[in-house]
């Protein structure tokens, strides 16, 4: 595939349950079921439910027409110490039980779990399935014993063990700084650890943008998905250092930018295809975003896409 397409190919995550958006399931569920269908849906990766809302969720696809499309899901689970934790991975073996051959071929092959302390990954380990995979949702400071367990988990066969990271949210305090962005970019090339990111990804360059979509809702200086993805590529690829990570992730300069068939690029920094490739399969998995068409209609504004 072109650069452009390996760097868009499956990166959103549809969260749209999740504010700003706030949708009821039915209607999360009626938009995935149709971004499955339109021009766009090699940019869409998972759905993400919370792993208790399920069965809810089994009878709503049960409502939709049949199709041949693949629904694979990224199931939320409590904490390990929340006393739910134990309920949402039964709803999750007996989800995946019912799901294989029916008329809507959906499996939970992903879960995401907050992850305050190093024990929580211990546990994690002894109760994950090894057939689905893990996205540990990490603290902004203090992550690297984190890393430094999830690194070993991979080195003992769990290859699909992976870190998360929250880049924002509805109030301004929820939004990390670029540095700390760029220590978690780094930490996770540093231990050889894939991630994904969540919240607060909306838009593509990193500028002010309301926070919600209410009309009266505070204004934050919000990150780009493109400055973080381009920025992950890069690193991966050894071709930027961590004070040019964090400036890339600072850059409010659509134009700085140059996204083609051939390459993605940053001001004079250029990958090819293969390489994006390889960062995106490898390093940086995807975002979860409460909006689809938002992240797209911005790249066709920016005349990216």
């Amino acid at each position: 595939m072109s650069a452009l397409r390996n760097l868009f190919n499956q990166l959103i995550d549809y969260a749209g349950l999740f504010p700003p958006a706030s949708l009821e399931l039915p209607q999360v569920v009626a938009n995935y079921a149709r971004y499955l269908e339109e021009d766009w849906q090699w940019m869409l990766a998972r759905l993400i439910v919370p792993a208790l809302k399920l069965r809810e969720l089994e009878l709503l696809t049960t409502q939709l027409p049949r199709t041949n499309k693949s629904w694979l899901i990224s199931a939320l689970l409590p904490p390990v110490s929340d006393p739910d934790f134990a309920r949402g991975l039964a709803e999750i073996r007996s989800f995946n039980e019912r799901g294989r051959g029916g008329d809507h071929n959906y499996l939970v092959d992903t879960i995401e779990v907050s992850t305050p302390s190093v024990e929580h990954l211990e546990v994690l380990v002894s109760h994950i399935p090894s057939d689905i995979s893990v996205f540990a949702e990490l603290p902004w400071r203090d992550h690297q014993p984190h890393f430094e367990q999830i690194a070993r988990i991979r080195e003992k066969g769990r290859s699909d063990f992976f870190a998360k990271i929250r880049t924002g949210g509805v109030q301004t305090d929820l939004i990390p700084s670029a540095d700390v962005v760029s220590n978690f970019i780094w930490e996770a090339k540093s231990h050889a650890v894939g991630f994904k990111a969540t919240a607060g990804l909306h838009h593509p360059i990193r500028s002010e943008y309301r926070l919600t979509y209410a009309d009266e809702s505070p204004i934050g200086l919000m990150h780009g998905f493109l400055n973080v993805f381009v920025a992950a590529c890069l690193v991966d690829q050894h071709k930027i250092d961590r004070e040019l990570t964090t400036e890339l992730l600072l850059d409010s300069h659509a134009d700085h930018f140059e996204i083609n068939q051939e390459f993605v690029g940053w001001r004079n920094y250029q990958l090819d295809s293969p390489a994006v490739r390889h960062a995106r399969r490898e390093f940086c998995i995807s975002f979860g975003s409460c909006s689809f068409t938002e992240p797209i209609e911005d790249l066709q504004h920016i005349n990216i896409l």
